[in-house]
């Protein structure tokens, strides 16, 4: 890879982290509006994508990121409130940079000249403006400013009335070498901005001057920075530039939320040694010359007595070690790197396994246990290596949710609802490929629950509730598992219409009743719909069904709770990471299982007595207390081989939704395994969620609970238990 695509990578990788973070500001902005944190860490975002998109070469990227810095410094001088036109205004800008670095990312042009012209536009109109009259009233623009003629010098002063009319421009001009080959002169263009507005400062930078006798007279090595005060806007500043702009970097800000009664504010806030550095008044070598001759706090007070220089150098030592251990780095890793080493990890595994069975107990005895110690270490060290390995691939779901957030506000807006979203749990990690899997059918959710399950302001006070609805984001984890639930204090459900039409559609029978029980197996039916009419978000039956199965593919489970005007949540249990899993080992009829522990509450041998049958077929069990159903695991998947031995063990299970039994002929050790897709590699098989290599050798199959609960509970039996 070149050094110009790998800078290309750590752009497109870092953009995404900018202007997700950029989003989430706004998001809590709209919140709790007001200067601050947020306000500092979105101008941050911004200011950092200008100059990552410059040094890559996205010169559109750059110049619009640069038009938004000066907005935003508007919103953090406090010049601009903080309003929902603004906040929506600024989203849709991140969205449209999102999309600029797209197509830059796939070797388009970022944005057509007519569409960066427009979104200018719309910009512009917000920098004009001093206030927003009122929420929900969209930005007026600004009234036209008199264009100063080329003859009119602004006079030298006016009265305060007038000077609320002047704006302060700082212009940044760096030139080609070359530009004299053109036929262009800078200066001539310096002094047709002197005819446009008045030239309040002019700084030449001179640091690229070489030495005389290697300069070349045809050549440009100095640039400048201007300071411009008038009435003209940034676009007639900008035709100025028209014939030299796309060659060269010309860089226009406006500056005027800096300046009150004509003064430049921001130089009251920085140190005399940078403003002087900055206006060429003298040379960074001077600045540090002058800055080397003046004392530090600690080598005052230990001059004048104060301290003892041992107690100087003690806590100066202790500030350079505290620094140094808060100071991190991190590293961008592709997931598949990840994989591979867990993977790696796993095959080491299984060798040290094959290994320690080849060594035997004879051999180890001769060895006095030290081979077989030195391998128990390997193997701790390998477990412990996977571990780490896959706490990598793990991500908190804050970034999740924060989109889920600006999902449901948009769709809102959209609707003219009114909502307000709640997070919690943001910190819960999730592997990272389990919330790719599950970010589009959760967006489809997050989408119901605010077309379907929210009212409409007037219908919710005519209810007795709040105009605004409310959308909890939760996540927390449970056994092995990770519960999302996504809520609303909506409607809820109408069980009503959902039999009506699951009785259409063929779903149940006529009196069927429809409650928490069976209402998922009836909305996640393919093509199931109760709204009247196709819209962009609802109406063709297509969604849900689509949720369900993905999360169940990721062996996950889904349930419903609903109430009547109070709301509906949906819970997700989600698998915790797909890299390694905690299984129990079992066998039965001469195969080999592992069965998730997370859903084994605890094994017992097989007494008779405390078996009760329904028929031929069907058993239940007495554990702790209640009888449970129970099931042959060889004969779910048609395992005709008679039995090895009795008695039976019984594993039982509890998946949150159904609580049963395994009957198996040998538990053995719990296992740490790398899962590998059967769908990849095989096929797929209902009731496996894949299958790994034990360190026999021998193939074993991983157990999918959820699947495993529907073959026992909705299918027939393929064999006697």
């Amino acid at each position: 890879m070149s050094e110009q695509d790998e800078t290309l990578q750590i752009f497109f990788a870092e953009s995404e982290d900018l202007l997700r973070s950029a989003e989430d500001s706004l998001l809590r902005l709209e919140q709790n509006p007001g200067p601050g944190q947020d306000v500092e860490e979105l101008f941050r975002a911004i200011h950092t994508l200008k100059s990552g998109s410059a040094m890559v070469g996205f010169s559109i990227i750059s110049d619009y990121s640069h038009l938004l810095e000066s907005l935003l410094e508007r919103v953090r001088s406090g010049q601009l409130p903080i309003s929902k036109p603004l906040i929506t205004f600024l989203l849709t800008d991140v969205d449209f940079l999102r999309q600029m670095v797209d197509r830059g990312g796939r070797g388009e042009q970022e944005a057509a000249p007519e569409v960066i012209k427009s979104r200018k536009a719309q910009l512009n109109r917000f920098l004009g403006m001093t206030a927003i009259p009122s929420e929900e009233a969209a930005p007026e623009p600004p009234k036209p400013r008199p264009k100063t003629t080329p003859a009119e010098k602004p006079p030298a002063e006016k009265p305060a009335a007038e000077t609320d009319r002047w704006r302060f421009y700082q212009v940044e001009l760096r030139f080609r070498p070359d530009i004299f080959n053109s036929g262009q002169d800078p200066v001539l263009l310096i002094l047709g901005l002197a005819e446009l507005m008045e030239l309040v400062d002019v700084v030449p930078d001179l640091g690229h001057l070489p030495n005389y006798e290697a300069m070349d007279p045809y050549s440009l090595y100095i640039s400048w920075r201007l300071t411009l005060k008038g009435t003209a806007s940034a676009e007639e500043i900008e035709d100025v530039f028209l014939f030299v702009r796309d060659d060269n970097d010309i860089r226009i800000e406006d500056v005027t939320a800096r300046y009150k009664e004509g003064v430049d504010l921001a130089v009251a806030e920085r140190p005399l040694g940078e403003v002087l550095l900055e206006r060429g008044a003298i040379t960074k070598e001077d600045l540090e010359e002058a800055l080397g001759q003046q004392k530090r706090l600690g080598e005052i007070l230990v001059s004048t007595g104060k301290i003892e220089p041992s107690v100087l150098e003690h806590v100066v030592t202790q500030q350079e070690e505290s620094r140094r251990t808060y100071r991190k780095t991190s590293v961008r890793v592709d997931v598949d790197k990840i994989t591979h080493l867990v993977n790696l990890a796993e095959e080491i595994n299984i060798s040290l396994s094959r290994l320690r069975d080849m060594v035997g107990k004879e051999l180890a005895l001769a060895f006095d246990s030290e081979l077989v110690q030195e391998l128990e270490n390997l193997t701790k060290v390998n477990r412990e290596f996977q571990e780490r390995v896959s706490q990598v691939r793990m991500f908190p779901l804050e970034g999740t949710f924060r989109r889920f957030q600006r999902i449901a506000r948009d769709t809102a807006f959209e609707q003219g609802k009114r909502v307000s979203v709640g997070l919690s749990g943001m910190d819960t990690e999730l592997d990272k490929e389990v919330i790719e899997h599950i970010t589009d059918p959760l967006k489809h959710l997050v989408r119901n629950c605010v077309d379907h399950g929210l009212e409409s302001p007037a219908d919710r006070e005519a209810a007795g509730k709040s105009p605004e609805g409310k959308i909890e984001f939760r996540a927390f984890q449970k056994g092995g598992q990770i519960m999302v639930q996504i809520a609303d204090d909506g409607r809820g459900l109408d069980l009503e219409k959902i039999a009506r039409r699951a009785v259409e559609m063929g779903l149940i029978e006529q009196g069927t009743p429809v409650d928490s029980q069976n209402v998922l197996s009836i909305i996640c039916a393919p093509g199931f719909s109760t709204a009247g009419q196709v819209t962009s978000l609802s109406g063709r039956g297509v969604g849900m069904d689509v949720v369900k199965t993905e999360v169940e593919r990721l062996g996950g489970s889904m349930h419903v709770e609903t109430a009547p005007g109070k709301g509906t949540t949906f819970t997700l249990a989600l698998p915790l990471t797909f890299a390694l899993m905690e299984a129990l080992h079992v066998q039965s009829r001469g195969r080999s299982f592992l069965i998730p522990l997370w859903g084994v509450t605890g094994t017992e041998a097989y007494r008779p007595e405390e078996a009760r049958f329904f028929g031929h077929r069907e058993r239940v069990y007495r554990f702790r207390g209640e009888y449970v159903p129970v099931v042959d695991i060889a004969g779910v998947f048609g395992v005709t081989q008679e039995p090895d031995a009795d008695p039976r063990v019984i594993v039982f299970l509890d998946t949150a939704r159904q609580r049963f039994g395994l009957m198996v002929e040998r538990v053995l050790d719990p296992h740490q395994v790398v899962v590998k897709s059967l769908e990849t590699n095989f096929k797929s098989v209902r009731g496996v969620s894949g299958a790994t290599i034990m360190g026999d050798g021998s193939l074993s199959l991983v157990v999918d609970l959820f699947a495993l609960e529907e073959l026992f509970f909705q299918a027939p039996q393929r064999s006697d238990a």
